[in-house]
Formats: structure tokens, C-alpha cells, sequence
């Protein structure tokens, strides 16, 4: 076995694009029952590039403040809520499971990931 992609934080899931582009998800810490979230890795969806280096494509989370007065995570602002738990690619859009949602991205335009900025 051999390393395919280094300097992750917490990869849970890798997808591929149709022409070969290759996403991670990188899960973040859980931070809802921290004092100090400063000390939890981001949650967010990364491209890996050429030679090593990543792309972020998406890294809005939604602030603990909205969570903790929100009774649904359909009424809560845009944003990733950690932990990511999943990633696939189908027809040109990411689709990434986290806390309680499944969310659609553009992996182009960084558009669309609840559905309210939609790039289509």
C-alpha cells in the first residue's frame, strides 16, 4: 500500500470526476460541544491538483450559533455541518452527506450546496 494523497486532515471519502478530477471530503471536528472551536480542523470539500496541491471548493460552515436556535437543519443558513460523512460525484454535481443533510454542490462554481444558491 502506498500513500495516494498526503497533509489531510481527516479524509472520510474521495470521489472522481468524469475527467478524472478527484475530490476528498474532509470530515472536520465535531465543535458544537467545544469551548474554544478554534481548535477543530475545517470541515470542507478539497480538489487534489497536479503535483499535490489542493483546491478548496467549499468550506462555509454554519456558525454554531445557528445550529443551537435552529429545530431542523432545513432551516438553517448555506453552509456545511460537520462532521462530513460522505462524498460521490454524478453528473457534473458532489453530493456530501453531513450532519443531517444531503447537500448538492457545483464543483465548478462552489454553488448550490443546500439548494438555495443553485448554479442550474
Amino acid at each position: 500500500v502506498e500513500p495516494f494523497a498526503t497533509k489531510l486532515n481527516f479524509p472520510v471519502d474521495v470521489a472522481f470526476g468524469e475527467k478524472g478530477e478527484v475530490f476528498v471530503a474532509e470530515a472536520g471536528l465535531h465543535t458544537y460541544g467545544i469551548e474554544k472551536p478554534n481548535h477543530a480542523t475545517p470541515a470542507e470539500i478539497v480538489q487534489l491538483m497536479p503535483g499535490g496541491t489542493k483546491k478548496t471548493v467549499y468550506d462555509t460552515v454554519v456558525p454554531l450559533a445557528d445550529v443551537r436556535k435552529h429545530d431542523s437543519s432545513k432551516d438553517m443558513p448555506e453552509g456545511l455541518i460537520p462532521p462530513i460523512t460522505g462524498l460521490t460525484y454524478h453528473g457534473g454535481k458532489l453530493y456530501v452527506s453531513h450532519r443531517s443533510r444531503v447537500s448538492v454542490l457545483d464543483p465548478k462554481t462552489g454553488l448550490g450546496l443546500t439548494g438555495r444558491r443553485s448554479a442550474t
